[in-house]
């Protein structure tokens, strides 16, 4: 129990990194703390592992005090010497009606559940004990990172998941594979802060809550976050998705700078979390370059470097390593008519799971024809990252010898089933506001206009 209070401690020490950096950078024009809170354990997540890669790279010891201590100064720096535009840190809890307070309860139980879910057994899935925890605890027994230790685990995914779980033994002193869920779990709670935050800011409380307490309920997210499927990196791929996504709405409307650069900096994490972050990635930045170069915001594409270095210094370090470069994109091409027949029924079957996915998927694609109508710049942004990726994973499905649907099919979806509630979220909200055929309903959810 002490150790997974201690757990506790360091995702939100973690957090605070990430919260008081973007709120001392003033990275995010929006005054929403709760907003900035989903957005914090993210960026948190990624400067803490950055920081054990780093300090690995330059030789420096992993000694628990020095990799707090900098942490520690910038916070009490921030706290005590800030200056007259500084920050407020001001949560208040809202009047809530006793539908809001149900829906609350609803919410609170659900994720309860999962944490209870999460802590009650040791890593039970096999990618969490044999790469993603292995690596870790590896880490953790040599003190750095050594190559000759990824050529043995046989993977060449990146390491900021597995350097999240070094930093938590680190400040644990041992390992603890039960503890160290917590902070898996962690994607899954601040996904949910995330998610309500971005819906409250547009369509009121009421509201974002019905469809916040949908996107937790939703069983492989439950999964992922707390039961058999916990400890590995998909969920949290499906938290950066969406930060990155949410980040590039707000750059695409308001083409703020700051906001360009924090985008790029959760990207140049999200490339370092799995294979399939890559392409989305690549995406997002197709769609940016559209933006300034359609706006003639040339200076902009300098923000830019802060996803490309991370990524470019990751394949050096590989290649000086002898480790793979590209290992994921080296599998045979593979084609067949009849293979691919079968990967789109599995392909089917999987999107009709009501057990695994509730009606999620079943209500997105029945949604494309309204998404269409409407011609929104938001709509068409938001939906094309989500089939261009779904197309992806079917593109490896096809082309691949190594990839089936039936073993990983499950998982890949996990990154863009937020991203397909929220489309649902917006279009829903869409056309509860046509007051003229809907007025019960806006007046029930109260909707903001």
């Amino acid at each position: 129990m002490i150790e997974i209070f201690l757990v506790l401690l360091c995702v939100l020490f973690v957090t605070a990194i990430g919260f008081f950096c973007i709120k001392w950078l003033n990275l995010l024009s929006m005054k929403d703390n709760l907003l900035t809170l989903g957005y914090s354990y993210g960026l948190g997540v990624g400067l803490i592992s950055i920081q054990l890669y780093l300090y690995s790279r330059l030789n420096l010891p992993w000694d628990k005090y020095l990799l707090v201590l900098p942490w520690l100064i910038l916070l009490f720096l921030g706290i005590f010497l800030r200056r007259k535009n500084g920050f407020t840190v001001d949560f208040k809890w809202p009047k809530l009606s006793k539908l809001e307070y149900l829906l609350v309860v609803l919410i609170v139980l659900t994720v309860s559940y999962t944490l209870f879910e999460a802590l009650l057994r040791p890593v039970a899935v096999w990618d969490g004990w044999a790469i993603w925890l292995l690596k870790s605890k590896i880490f953790f027994i040599d003190g750095r990172i050594i190559p000759s230790a990824l050529a043995y685990v046989k993977s060449g995914y990146p390491l900021i998941i597995s350097l999240l779980g070094t930093f938590i033994y680190l400040m644990l002193g041992k390992v603890n594979d039960t503890a160290v869920l917590f902070a898996s779990f962690s994607f899954y709670l601040f996904l949910g802060i995330l998610f309500f935050a971005l819906i409250k800011k547009r369509f009121g409380t009421t509201y974002s809550l019905l469809m916040t307490f949908l996107l937790l309920a939703t069983q492989n997210l439950i999964r992922q976050g707390g039961r058999m499927e916990v400890g590995q990196a998909d969920l949290a791929l499906g938290y950066y998705f969406f930060i990155c996504t949410s980040l590039l709405l707000t750059y695409v409307k308001e083409n703020n700078y700051k906001v360009l650069v924090l985008l790029n900096i959760f990207m140049g994490i999200t490339t370092l979390i799995k294979f399939e972050g890559l392409p989305f990635v690549f995406a997002i930045e197709f769609i940016i370059l559209c933006v300034i170069l359609t706006k003639k915001l040339y200076k902009h594409l300098i923000a830019m470097l802060f996803w490309i270095i991370p990524i470019v210094d990751w394949q050096v370090f590989k290649a000086i390593s002898g480790l793979p470069v590209a290992s994921f994109y080296n599998n045979v091409f593979n084609f067949s008519l009849n293979k691919t027949l079968n990967i789109f029924i599995a392909v089917f079957k999987e999107l009709i799971n009501v057990k695994s996915w509730n009606l999620l998927w079943i209500a997105y694609f029945f949604s494309i024809g309204a998404i269409l109508y409407k011609k929104s710049r938001e709509y068409l942004v938001l939906n094309s990252l989500i089939c261009f990726q779904l197309l992806v994973y079917l593109c490896i499905y096809i082309f691949s010898s190594v990839f089936a649907p039936d073993s990983s099919l499950e998982r890949l979806l996990v990154h863009v089933a937020p991203l397909a509630m929220l489309s649902l979220a917006f279009l829903l909200a869409d056309v509860i506001k046509t007051e003229k055929l809907y007025g019960k309903l806006f007046r029930f959810f109260r909707l903001r206009k």
